[in-house]
């Protein structure tokens, strides 16, 4: 059984499949390099035990990012999270009636954003999703469903410019990715 082929329907076809953006993980690796510092400025045992938990935590940050996933399908949004517990947030395109697309100057620079998607009368488990990287071909992805779009007519992250409004090209059928396939097949890069 295919990673995404867990969680769809046999109606879906995935659109896209992505990781939150790198940039995300800043946080994690300051993390890290502070626990490098405390044992190369400060060397006692104390110290070990606090670096010791910092790199701990900041690793587990880390692997946290690595294994969290966005799906987005013909039919819904979905998010997989979490380690050694899964949990699957999703929402459904046809009950989506609002979305709110922003990216700040440093989201910008560093190529995520932010996609808020609402729902009529109803607190959904998946309502905004950020750092997202390559943020305006999901949205004009999730534009393109939301109206009624079949599938047929979305774009392909990777050939549409986020910088451009360029006609859209079909995105192939969904690429089979076993357990141990290490590539994106959203943004084609390796794990």
């Amino acid at each position: 059984m295919t990673w995404s082929a867990r969680y769809l329907t046999p109606a879906e076809r995935v659109v896209a499949i992505t990781r939150r953006h790198v940039f995300l993980i800043i946080k994690p690796c300051v993390f890290i390099l502070l626990g490098l510092l405390l044992v190369a400025f400060l060397p006692s045992r104390l110290t070990a035990v606090v670096a010791l938990a910092t790199w701990c935590y900041g690793g587990w940050l880390v692997l946290s990012w690595y294994h969290d996933r966005l799906v987005v399908t013909t039919h819904r949004i979905f998010a997989v999270t979490g380690i050694l517990n899964r949990k699957v947030a999703t929402m459904p395109i046809a009950r989506v009636t609002d979305m709110t697309y922003f990216r700040s100057f440093i989201g910008r620079v560093f190529g995520y954003g932010t996609i808020s998607v609402e729902s009529a009368g109803q607190d959904q488990a998946l309502t905004r999703i950020d750092f997202l990287p390559h943020p305006d071909s999901l949205y004009r992805t999730l534009t393109i469903l939301v109206n009624g779009g079949d599938g047929a007519d979305l774009p392909s992250a990777l050939e549409v410019d986020d910088d451009s409004v360029s006609q859209p090209a079909p995105v192939a059928d969904e690429p089979a990715l076993a357990d141990n396939d290490d590539t994106d097949p959203f943004l084609g890069l390796p794990f």
